[in-house]
């Protein structure tokens, strides 16, 4: 191979201009992120029942989750949190489990749970996903927080049909649906407040229903008749002295925040905190691009005195850090071009230095399309220290071509010679350091996934070098 190269330059050439096209490629494709993503084998339940202590919500719906959860296959452990109105169960399994067949497991056994309370939201099972922040938007305006909420989920509707996967909240309240009844109102109907509450709670419910069908085809019916916003409470029928009356008729149906809670403001307004987040798979700078479209179109039809501002952006994080290894990288490149035209003769110096970014090309094209990696923090740190290993292997070969066209071979023939001679050499080295960053990659576990990208990128550049040094250099 490395004959039949060196005789025909259109395909050395070739291969070269193929490995270049391939890199150019890579890097307009391939995503931009912090970290490389992490896949966690976590299962989460996640149960909402508002009103309860969290006493209850433990003895009542958590205990009986793990109950359920403990027993499920390669499980690891169990984790739970449990709050006023709220509890989160983590199932951890092994870093080798099934984690699509561990989901449907988790969720066939969470519905098989019969004895839990009836006014508890339904349980959200999930996988944890690996996620990174895009931006925080601040929302203020010298109105209430009442005012303001639309305008976020509006914002919230807007941003994720757009492509940004997730939104969370700070300076949010809690909302509450209020009925509000007049003392009047009661006395016509002949109830009393307790009587209308108890009322509701009985229509607005879901209540099972039984089953129907026999064995695997057995199916659960339930009636959905629970009530989630203000529209669908006034339209509720309620009975009173033989007769059926909507709640709009004798009742002021609002969504107001809970009291008690705290507030957050900016400069004296109310003001609430849009934390925007993505998944490590997708493209931190598509995402920002996004973010940065909306404001732009968003800011000029906000309402008089409502104002958006952008108070932390990851990706200008990001690309300073990205920036500044890249011009570290330079920096080590330019210094190591010069050592070279300095100890080799020019021709040879600027073939090696050719190969280096061409190698590279090469390698980020390998790195994206075998391992679905993109550019991070650590895949660039690999890159740099990739950069001595390129530059080495064809120090090594270009040297000894070199040395066999002075010891009187023509010019291909010592070509072949040097790269032939060479080929136990370069190969053994390379062999070598691949063995040294094997560990690496039988780490295991979350920790070896994160630092999964490292000795990829640079196993991907020894494999790119040697291409480089044997195909296309001679």
């Amino acid at each position: 191979m490395i004959k039949t190269f060196a005789q025909h330059r259109v395909a050395a050439n070739l291969v070269m201009i193929m490995m270049v096209l391939a890199g150019i490629w890579a890097v307009r494709t391939m995503p931009t992120m912090l970290d490389p993503p992490t896949q966690f084998p976590v299962v989460v339940t996640e149960v909402t029942w508002v009103g309860a202590a969290a006493e209850d919500i433990e003895s009542l719906v958590t205990t009986p989750i793990e109950q359920q959860l403990r027993t499920l296959n390669d499980l690891k452990e169990l984790k739970s949190r449990t709050v006023n109105g709220y509890t989160e169960v983590r199932a951890i399994f092994h870093f080798d489990a099934d984690m699509t067949q561990a989901l449907d497991q988790a969720k066939q056994r969470v519905t098989n749970i019969r004895n839990l309370p009836a006014a508890i939201e339904p349980p959200v099972v999930r996988r944890m996903l690996d996620t990174e922040p895009v931006s925080v938007l601040q929302v203020s305006g010298p109105g209430t927080i009442s005012e303001l909420i639309p305008l976020v989920r509006e914002f919230e509707r807007q941003l994720l049909r757009r492509g940004i996967e997730g939104v969370d909240y700070d300076g949010l309240p809690t909302e509450e649906i209020a009925l509000l009844v007049g003392g009047r109102q009661l006395q016509e109907l002949g109830m009393t407040l307790d009587q209308v509450a108890d009322e509701v709670a009985r229509v607005s419910s879901n209540v099972p229903a039984g089953a129907v069908g026999r064995g695997h085809g057995t199916r659960q019916l339930r009636s959905l008749d629970q009530r989630r916003d203000p529209r669908g409470f006034e339209q509720l029928q309620i009975e009173s002295n033989g007769q059926l009356l909507r709640l709009q008729d004798f009742a002021q149906v609002e969504r107001r925040p809970q009291r008690g809670q705290p507030e957050l403001r900016s400069e004296g307004q109310v003001a609430i905190e849009m934390m925007l987040w993505r998944s490590t798979s997708a493209d931190a700078a598509r995402a920002d691009r996004i973010v940065q479209a909306w404001l732009a179109e968003t800011r000029p039809a906000l309402p008089a005195g409502v104002e958006i501002r952008e108070i932390v952006n990851i990706w200008r994080l990001l690309d300073v850090q990205l920036g500044m290894l890249v011009k570290n990288g330079l920096s080590g490149l330019v210094l190591v071009i010069g050592v070279l035209f300095l100890f080799l003769n020019a021709r040879a110096g600027m073939w090696v230095t050719v190969g280096i970014p061409v190698s590279f090309m090469l390698a980020l094209a390998l790195f994206y399309v075998l391992f679905g990696y993109g550019i991070s923090i650590i895949a660039l740190i690999g890159l740099i220290m990739a950069l001595g290993i390129v530059v080495d292997d064809a120090i090594v070969v270009g040297e000894d071509i070199v040395t066999q066209y002075e010891n009187g071979l023509p010019p291909d023939q010592a070509a072949v010679a040097g790269a032939q001679r060479m080929w136990v050499p370069v190969m053994t080295s390379s062999l070598t350091t691949m063995a040294a960053f094997i560990p690496l990659l039988i780490i295991g576990g979350i920790m070896g996934d994160m630092v999964l990208a490292l000795p990829t990128v640079l196993l991907c550049v020894i494999a790119a070098s040697l291409i480089e040094c044997f195909w296309v250099l001679p």
